[in-house]
C-alpha cells in the first residue's frame, strides 16, 4: 500500500540573568528562562505516491521566573512567574491529480487540526508605587480546516488557491482565502509573480490576560480585544540578467482592521481601527560558482495608523541584508564531496517609530528609534556522513543596536555544536 516516514525534533535551553545599570546595579535581581519545543511528524506515501498523508504533533513551553528582593540600593520587591504552553495537532494531505489537456502538475491539498494555548502566571510586587498582585490561569483553543489547489497551465503559469476556516474559542470564526500565480516568460528570462488574499488572527492569551509589574508601572492585558482582519496583495518580477545574476522587485500593500498593538504607555494592548502598510522589496542574487554566491535584499515600507496619523511602532522604514555563501570543497574529511560552508550575514535596520526612553532612566515620549547594523556568521563542516560540526556567531561587531527602544541586542556570542542524522 505504501510506506511511512517518521521524523522529530526536541530543543531545550535555559538562560539565567541579572540586572546591571538600569540605571544602577541591582544585586538581588535574578531571572531564569527555560524553554523547550519539539515536534513529531509522519508522512505516508500511498498508492504509488498518488496520495501523501500524515500528521504533525508539536508543542512548546516557556517558563520564566523573575525575583527582586529589597536591598540597600533598592526597596522594590518583585516575584513574577510565567508559564506558557502551545500544542498543535494537524492532519495534512496532498492528492496528485491526473493531467487534463493544458492543465498539468495538479495537486489537491487539504487538512484540519486543532491548536491549544495555555498561560499561567502570578505577580507580586511592592515598592514606591504600592503593592501589586495579579494572577492568570487561562486557556484557549482554535480549530481549523483548509483546502487548496496547485496547477500548471500551458507549461508556464503556476496557479495556487487556498481556503481556510478558523474557529477560535470566544470569537466568531472566519474564512480566509489566497490566490497566487507565477508566469514564466523564458523569452525575456523573467518570471512575473502576483498574489492576494485575506488573513485573520484572534488575540493571543497574553494580549488578553497578561499581567506584570515594574518600576515603570504595571501591565495588564485587554480581554476586550477584537480579532485582526487583513487584506493584502503583492506583485513583482524576477529577471535573469545572465546565468549568474538575478534581479527581483516586488510591490506589496496590506490593509488591516483592528490591528492589535501596545497602547501609548505600553500598559496594555489595544485595537487600531485601521492600519496600512505598503512598500517594495528589491533583491540581487549573484552565483559566481558552486563555491561562492551572495544575495542582497532591501525592503522599504511606509506604515500608517490611520486613526492617529502616525507610523506603526517598531517597523523600520528601511531594512537591508547581505548574505554571502562561501562553500569550498575539502578533501581532509572522509566524506564524499564535502564542503566547508561559511555564511556571513550583514543586516541593517533603519530608524523606526517607538516610545523613546531617555538615557537617564526617566519617562520618555514618542519619537524615532535609531537604526543599526548587526553582523552574524555561521559555519559548518561534515565530520562523517551522519554528523556535521557547526558554529553560530551572533553580533560579532558587538553593536548596541536596540530593535525596540530600551531592549539592546545581546552582545557578541557563539554556539558550537554537532548535528546528527541517523
Amino acid at each position: 500500500l505504501g510506506m511511512t516516514r517518521l521524523d522529530g525534533l526536541v530543543i531545550t535551553r535555559e538562560n539565567r540573568l541579572g540586572q546591571d545599570n538600569v540605571p544602577r546595579d541591582d544585586p538581588n535581581y535574578s531571572g531564569d528562562d527555560r524553554n523547550w519545543m519539539g515536534f513529531l511528524r509522519s508522512a505516508s506515501e500511498l498508492f504509488g505516491g498518488i496520495w501523501t498523508t500524515g500528521f504533525t504533533l508539536s508543542a512548546s513551553q516557556d517558563r520564566r521566573r523573575y525575583t527582586n528582593w529589597p536591598d540597600g540600593s533598592d526597596i522594590e520587591m518583585t516575584d513574577e512567574y510565567y508559564r506558557g504552553r502551545r500544542e498543535r495537532l494537524s492532519f495534512d494531505n496532498t492528492l496528485r491529480l491526473p493531467d487534463a489537456g493544458f492543465v498539468t502538475n495538479s495537486n489537491l491539498v487539504f487538512g484540519f487540526g486543532t491548536e491549544k494555548e495555555a498561560a499561567r502566571s502570578r505577580t507580586n510586587s511592592d515598592g514606591a508605587y504600592g503593592a501589586y498582585t495579579a494572577s492568570v490561569d487561562k486557556t484557549q483553543q482554535n480549530g481549523f480546516a483548509y483546502i487548496g489547489t496547485q496547477h500548471r497551465l500551458w507549461d508556464r503559469l503556476d496557479i495556487t488557491t487556498a481556503l481556510r476556516q478558523d474557529a477560535p474559542d470566544g470569537f466568531d470564526g472566519a474564512t480566509t482565502w489566497r490566490l497566487g500565480g507565477v508566469l514564466a516568460l523564458p523569452e525575456i528570462a523573467s518570471r512575473l509573480r502576483a498574489s492576494g488574499g485575506t488573513a485573520y488572527r484572534a488575540p493571543a492569551l497574553y494580549e488578553r490576560y497578561g499581567a506584570s509589574a515594574s518600576m515603570f508601572g504595571s501591565f495588564r492585558g485587554n480581554p476586550d480585544l477584537r480579532p485582526e482582519h487583513a487584506t493584502a496583495w503583492e506583485a513583482g518580477i524576477e529577471t535573469d540578467i545572465s546565468t549568474n545574476l538575478t534581479l527581483s522587485a516586488l510591490y506589496f500593500t496590506s490593509h488591516i482592521r483592528n490591528l492589535i498593538k501596545e497602547n501609548s504607555d505600553y500598559s496594555s494592548y489595544e485595537n487600531i481601527a485601521k492600519a496600512r502598510i505598503k512598500g517594495g522589496e528589491f533583491g540581487l542574487e549573484w552565483r559566481l560558482s558552486d563555491s561562492f554566491s551572495t544575495r542582497a535584499a532591501w525592503t522599504v515600507q511606509e506604515t500608517l495608523d490611520e486613526a492617529k496619523n502616525t507610523p506603526l511602532a517598531r517597523r523600520p522604514r528601511n531594512s537591508a541584508s547581505l548574505s554571502p555563501r562561501i562553500a569550498p570543497k575539502v578533501d581532509w574529511v572522509d566524506v564524499p564531496n564535502a564542503r566547508l560552508i561559511i555564511a556571513p550575514e550583514f543586516i541593517y535596520f533603519g530608524k523606526q517609530w517607538d516610545y523613546i526612553y531617555p538615557d537617564n532612566g526617566g519617562w520618555g515620549a514618542d519619537g524615532y528609534n535609531d537604526g543599526g547594523f548587526v553582523f552574524n556568521m555561521t559555519a559548518s563542516l561534515p565530520i562523517t556522513q551522519q554528523i556535521t560540526a557547526f558554529i553560530e556567531a551572533r553580533n560579532l561587531g558587538n553593536r548596541r543596536y536596540e530593535p525596540a527602544n530600551g531592549f539592546v541586542t545581546p552582545g557578541r556570542s557563539a554556539v558550537l555544536g554537532l548535528r546528527g542524522v541517523f
